[in-house]
């Protein structure tokens, strides 16, 4: 281990004769290759104990890794009945976690409203009971969640909650009024929801064109679910019934990006600059990723994903150029200032990070974007080598593993 004595502190392993507490863990389901976890030999199967002595399936981690200086992982390993303890500088390891849906709903009795994560993990597993115990969890903030959100000016509730209660309502067998709400939802709070739950909107307008016998519809709203989230056992499942060819879905992978598009800094740096100058500044085999945010500037997925990207890049940053977001969204509305904290922690942090604005909007056109974040990446010849989102550390160590070992791809240019 010496040489990754950069990312760990200490690694102590003790054999241990009973089975701990693992409801409260998190199960690793996937390592990232060439990440710490790896390094670590960490596999699936192994369990996530806890992150700082707290129960790692009812914390965030993203807030202790940009809030602590160290932080301390304790894992459990099955097959050699093992603790694994590990001291690291606020390390994101790149591993994925399957969380039992007991410490889901745990979580929202917890932290309140947290997340739109837990109800999609409890969706994806069909367990409706859970889901409806975590709509109510949700439902009822502690006292301290309910003063900080007075403080913060964030409200209870809102549109994912409702947006979850309508889908539990059509597998309760309410269909015709909450398929009717669902569509409501989609309408008003469109660039507010996250990719998951776009995903969702799409799967249930396809479930009642189905109903209707409506195949044209069924397909094009299936298609649209997987794109939004072809990672869903679910969504894959009935992707296969709509006979959706799931290599259609993800075509941005190989597509040259059309460097002529000028900006103007908002963050990051001062007038005009061309995307083409971006590209230009880029050593050879650095991949640059970029969030694209249409319409908007804010919004939850945004924020969390700005979390991970604050405790991550300066572990990644050999191979991984700074962030930059692209918005047509210039101004900052005063009563809206608060809303922008995430962006202003990660530049306070000493972590770079560009916003640029683009006064026409044609970008989120001409890419054909309709919601946000969108993430990609794209090599110093503006090719899009990844596609997959940059919403947790494991796919920014997926990313710079891809950039070690770059794959190859047809090159596409847009008109």
């Amino acid at each position: 281990m010496s040489s990754h004595s950069k990312w760990f502190k200490a690694i102590k392993k003790t054999r241990i004769s009973h089975i701990p507490d693992i409801e409260t863990g998190g199960i690793i389901e996937k390592v990232a290759p060439g990440s710490p976890a790896e390094k670590l030999f960490l596999k699936p199967g192994y369990v996530l104990l806890s992150v700082n002595g707290h129960a790692a399936a009812t914390i965030e981690i993203n807030d202790i890794l940009i809030t602590e200086s160290k932080v301390f992982y304790t894992f459990y390993c099955p097959m050699d009945s093992m603790i694994i303890e590990v001291k690291t500088d606020a390390l994101p390891l790149g591993i994925r976690v399957i969380s039992s849906s007991s410490s889901i709903v745990e979580k929202y009795h917890k932290l309140g409203n947290y997340s739109a994560d837990g109800f999609v993990a409890l969706w994806e597993r069909e367990d409706y009971e859970g889901l409806k115990a975590a709509i109510e969890a949700a439902s009822k903030d502690p006292l301290a969640i309910k003063l900080f959100k007075k403080i913060t000016g964030r409200n209870g509730g809102g549109p994912v909650s409702e947006l979850i209660q309508c889908i539990y309502d059509i597998e309760a067998g309410r269909g015709a009024r909450s398929f009717a709400i669902l569509e409501s939802l989609a309408k008003t709070y469109s660039q507010k929801y996250p990719a998951n739950l776009k995903a969702l909107i799409h799967y249930y307008q396809g479930i009642r064109a189905h109903m209707a016998n409506d195949w044209t519809v069924f397909e094009e709203q299936i298609s649209q679910a997987y794109k939004y989230q072809n990672e869903s056992g679910r969504i894959n499942k009935i992707s296969e019934l709509a006979n959706i060819q799931s290599e259609g879905c993800t075509s941005m992978f190989g597509r040259v990006m059309p460097a002529h598009y000028g900006f103007t800094y908002l963050e990051g740096g001062n007038g005009d600059v061309m995307l083409q100058d971006l590209l230009d500044d880029l050593d050879a085999g650095d991949i640059m990723p970029i969030c694209f945010m249409p319409s908007c500037r804010i919004n939850a997925a945004y924020d969390e994903a700005l979390k991970v990207y604050q405790s991550i890049y300066q572990h990644v940053d050999d191979y991984i150029a700074p962030l930059v977001v692209i918005t047509d969204v210039q101004r900052k509305d005063k009563a809206l200032t608060k809303q922008f904290t995430h962006e202003r922690q990660v530049i306070e942090a000493g972590v770079p990070l560009i916003v640029l604005h683009e006064k026409m909007a044609h970008f989120a056109a001409d890419l054909e974007i309709k919601s946000a974040p969108i993430f990609w990446a794209v090599n110093k010849a503006g090719s899009v080598i990844w596609d997959s989102g940059l919403e947790d550390a494991y796919k920014y160590w997926d990313l710079r593993s891809k950039a070690l070992a770059p794959i190859s791809a047809p090159e596409y240019r847009y008109a």
